[in-house]
């Protein structure tokens, strides 16, 4: 009977997936609007990335839906937290800088639809940028991939994004393409 209540406290504990905190302090920026500056968020799972709660103090008479922008910069991030726009609904800009993300898919970008016009994720680990990533964010009008770790980009990465004006791929170590483009190339529309 011991055996049997040892191994099922195991296989609960295996199963329980800890809650995902937020904290944010919030601030209007003057001409870039409401910002969730990243004070505390650590994701190193694939698994447990979900926010479930975001905490901080919101300035007088704003609330999530008037958030625009999210920053972090030195937070352990491996991997794009899941939910952001649950919370922040009208979420455009998110920067993730110096926090060791490694892996972006596009199923990660896609609860921010056509909302999302700008991502910053510089300073980091990414590797791969996959076909069709940003596949649900036709909007986007700023990328920014500096000072990562990026191999490949593999055909398709940047298919369908019209808007885009500005993309930053600069101190990557060696960047190999699935085809024969040029770098005017790496966006068709």
């Amino acid at each position: 009977m011991k055996f049997l209540f040892v191994c099922l406290m195991a296989v609960l504990s295996l199963n329980y997936v800890k809650s995902v905190e937020l904290h944010c302090v919030f601030m209007e920026i003057e001409g870039s609007g409401y910002r969730c500056f990243v004070q505390s968020l650590t994701i190193t799972s694939k698994n447990n990335r979900t926010i479930t709660e975001v905490i901080g103090e919101h300035q007088k008479g704003r609330t999530n839906d008037d958030v625009v922008y999210l920053f972090s910069i030195l937070k352990t991030i491996r991997f794009l937290p899941l939910e952001l726009a649950t919370f922040f609904k009208n979420l455009a800009t998110v920067r993730i800088s110096l926090a060791g993300l490694k892996q972006i898919d596009s199923s990660d970008f896609q609860q921010f639809g056509g909302v999302l016009k700008n991502i910053a994720f510089d300073n980091n680990a990414i590797q791969v940028l996959e076909a069709d990533l940003f596949q649900f964010n036709p909007n986007l009008e700023s990328i920014d991939f500096n000072t990562n770790k990026i191999v490949r980009i593999e055909d398709g990465a940047f298919d369908g994004i019209y808007n885009l004006t500005s993309l930053y791929l600069n101190d990557n170590p060696c960047i190999f393409y699935d085809d024969d483009y040029s770098w005017t190339d790496l966006v068709r529309n």
